[in-house]
């Protein structure tokens, strides 16, 4: 690949980025106010890491103290209006003051009020308002409230709002206020924010699509149509699709619907389908049901039959029922009887139970019996376990016995207890038993583990451990700390340790770094690895310096490389200044790859410009493919242009491989269509081939329509066997027509069709 450098800055060219990397033009690591209107006067925003400590004001005991004291004391659903008709009584220098009363609140009350005070403050003094917020030292908090300061600045004037953000150094705050800006932009002229989205080089432009099309969809749907259909192919088409929907259907689901309908078949179109009959369900559900029985006959259509059922049956049971009971035998009705049957065995579980006994051993009888079993043990667990003990099936009483014990975890999870050791001793019991320690955690952490520690297999303690850790953390991470150290050696107890450390993480990072270094080095090195993305995230270069002091640091490579990865994400130019005073140089090639799909995760095109800078060879060819397996994902269509024009040979191969395996699950036409681009040849074959088994499973009749571009016959064989053999469990008739057109002998023709399905109506 040696000319990728040429192709990639080329390229690079064409997207007009303008990004450059390393140390020659990294980006400053100060921001400097922009001049606005109303111009931010305070200290830039810090992006190292935060004190914890809040700076403080002496608060003078008086009316505003009193007033604010008095509003904490009312009942919650008054709260919120007192105190917004307060903020109004406030003078521009009251807005401080009242914030630090706000710092000393719960943290539900503290975010809520804070976002209040905030729109209000910033409306009147931006730059005051944006001080206090960069004072805030819990920095998930803090950039909540830049946020809402940004939004309001972006109210005010736009363009100096995004020049400013522009100016940040770090990617993650940077993405977060651009978020905010789309957010509130969104509400008010949808078609900038659009423009403002796809303008925006980062993945995250795709998150912004739900929130414009949503807003969109709801004030006038008929034009948000028009533009997603000027959207490439990808996942910010699929949200904008589905987000519409969603909300064109709230207003109108049989408009949302014929729209979707007139779309090319693909995945993205039957689950918005499947979502706007949801919708619609909510309005009409018997037009919804009988709307979903024209679909396709597939997983689309059993969904969203059960949806809309089980809608009806919350409000009319009875109707639903009928409905339900006269449709033909098969997965139709199978389905539609699934899906009312919570609401029956809650309504009416004796009529529920009748005509459960009634039917034939099978999925719609075990749901029934499940759901039945579900509403008794409301009323009485252990007659709930005595009936369903006397179930006759086997595998039918070992389902509802599971049920029983899985519901009962939640209300009485040491009476679950005792009859989980009651279950036959099979995978059903395994899969309650983290259930059930999870729910008896929460409750009582301390019961739970000598419950664990008594269970009489290593097997089930392991199970055991797994499902309760996550609870014993939130309860107490400290005593589950040492509930872990307790335990004896062995492979359970390091991987609770392991489970232990990344629910810490989640939760306090600092605390959970402190705790792993004080393990023994092999299990420390373990829980660093389960910790490397929370530490990564909040301070870098100190798990990097971390790993620096050890003596040996081979061992220690994979949780460089997680580090890394996030590194590249949120500060690309301290990443790649790292990596290039790398004196190893295997690792140094190793994080090549690593750091390229970091940065793909944010910027496809910034990756691109970094890979052009690696020296030609493998590790080139690698970090090229791996920011062509993102970028794929993101936009298709455009990783499609750079691939084409990369020079002839396995790393050309692999990443076309790469694009058409994405393309296709959005667009396989598309795909197809680049793909007819190519010269007849191995890698033409080779995608053909990926992309009809990528659409095989979910899309088998989209599959048929290019199978026979696969020149090889062996391999056609093989995907047309593939086709079939999906294509008759959804839609037996519609296969067995294109089977018996297939230019195949009669005898390989039946053995197709021998292929195991389930007769539709």
């Amino acid at each position: 690949m040696k000319n990728l450098m040429m192709l990639v800055v080329g390229f690079a060219c064409f997207f007009g980025a303008g990004v450059y990397f390393g140390k020659q033009h990294g980006v400053h690591s100060s921001v400097t106010s922009v001049a606005t209107s109303n111009p931010p006067a305070s200290a830039p925003i810090k992006t190292e890491r935060s004190s914890n400590n809040q700076s403080t004001v002496s608060i003078p005991a008086g009316t505003l103290v009193e007033r604010f004291q008095k509003i904490l004391k009312q009942p919650s659903v008054k709260r919120f209006a007192l105190f917004s008709e307060f903020l109004n009584t406030l003078e521009p220098d009251e807005f401080v003051k009242v914030a630090h009363l706000i710092d000393g609140t719960t943290t539900d009350m503290r975010q809520r009020f804070r976002t209040a005070l905030l729109q209000k403050w910033a409306a009147k003094s931006l730059a005051s308002a944006l001080s206090y917020s960069e004072s805030i030292g819990r920095n998930t908090e803090k950039v909540a409230a830049i946020a809402v300061v940004v939004g309001v600045w972006a109210e005010k004037d736009l363009d100096m709002c995004l020049k400013w953000i522009e100016k940040l150094p770090q990617e993650s705050l940077r993405t977060s206020l651009f978020q905010s800006v789309i957010g509130s932009l969104a509400t008010t002229n949808p078609e900038k924010a659009l423009a403002l989205a796809k303008a925006n080089p980062r993945s995250h432009r795709d998150s912004f699509m739900w929130t414009i099309f949503n807003q969109w969809g709801m004030d006038n749907p008929e034009v948000a149509a028009e533009a997603v259909l000027q959207l490439s192919a990808g996942p910010g088409r699929q949200q904008a699709i589905q987000s519409l929907a969603s909300s064109w259907a709230t207003k109108d689901a049989a408009a949302a619907i014929k729209w979707l309908s007139s779309l090319p078949d693909s995945p993205e179109t039957t689950s918005a389908i499947q979502n706007a009959t949801t919708q619609w369900a909510v309005q009409d559900p018997l037009a919804a049901a009988s709307f979903a029985l024209t679909f396709k006959p597939g997983q689309n259509r059993n969904q969203a039959l059960s949806i809309a059922v089980a809608q009806w049956a919350a409000n009319d049971l009875g109707a639903a029922v009928t409905w339900a009971q006269q449709l033909p035998d098969g997965t139709a009705k199978k389905e539609a009887l699934n899906g009312l049957s919570v609401e029956w065995a809650r309504q009416d579980t004796q009529g529920a139970m009748k005509f459960a006994e009634s039917l034939p051993p099978g999925s719609v009888k075990s749901s029934l019996l499940i759901n039945i079993a579900s509403q008794m043990v409301n009323d009485d667990p252990s007659e709930a376990f005595k009936w369903a003990q006397n179930i006759g099936d086997s595998t039918t009483r070992n389902q509802v016995l599971r049920s029983v014990v899985s519901t009962l975890s939640y209300q009485d999870p040491k009476k679950a207890a005792e009859y989980l050791l009651q279950l036959p001793s099979n995978r059903l019991e395994v899969e309650a038993l983290g259930q059930v320690a999870g729910a008896w955690a929460s409750e009582n952490p301390v019961a739970a583990m000598e419950w664990i520690k008594q269970l009489p297999s290593p097997s089930l303690q392991r199970e055991a451990l797994r499902g309760a850790s996550w609870n014993l953390v939130s309860a107490d991470p400290k005593l589950a700390a040492s509930m872990a150290e307790s335990l004896p050696p062995g492979a359970n107890r390091n991987e609770f340790i392991g489970n232990i450390a990344s629910a810490w993480g989640n939760s306090d990072i600092n605390a959970a770094v402190e705790w792993t270094k004080k393990l023994p080095e092999q299990l420390a090195l373990a829980c660093l690895n389960n910790i490397s993305y929370q530490w990564a995230q909040q301070d870098p270069k100190g798990a990097i310096d971390y790993v620096a002091s050890m003596k040996n640091q081979a061992p220690y490579q994979n949780f460089i490389g997680n580090v890394a990865n996030q590194w590249a994400q949120s500060d690309p130019p301290a990443a790649i200044e790292w990596m290039n005073q790398l004196q190893d140089g295997d690792l140094k090639k190793r994080m090549q790859t690593t750091i390229a799909t970091g940065l793909a995760q944010n910027s496809p095109e910034q990756a691109a410009v970094f890979v052009s800078g690696l020296p030609a060879g493998e590790a080139q060819n690698q970090a090229a493919n791996s920011v062509v397996a993102t970028w794929s994902y993101q936009d298709p269509e455009a990783a499609a242009k750079w691939v084409a024009g990369f020079p002839e040979g396995k790393g050309k191969e692999d990443a076309i491989q790469s694009v058409v395996s994405n393309w296709s699950n959005t667009d396989p036409a598309s795909a197809s269509k680049w793909i007819q681009t190519f010269p007849d040849g191995k890698t033409k074959e080779s995608a053909v081939v990926t992309m009809v088994d990528r659409i095989s499973f979910q899309s088998p009749d989209i599959a048929a329509q290019y199978v026979e571009g696969i020149q090889n016959i062996s391999q056609r064989r093989t995907a047309e066997s593939e086709i079939a053999r999906r294509w008759l469990q959804l839609d037996r008739p519609s296969a067995e027509k294109w089977v018996q057109g297939l230019e195949l002998p009669d005898d390989q023709k039946q053995q197709m069709l021998k292929s195991t399905a389930e007769t539709e109506p």
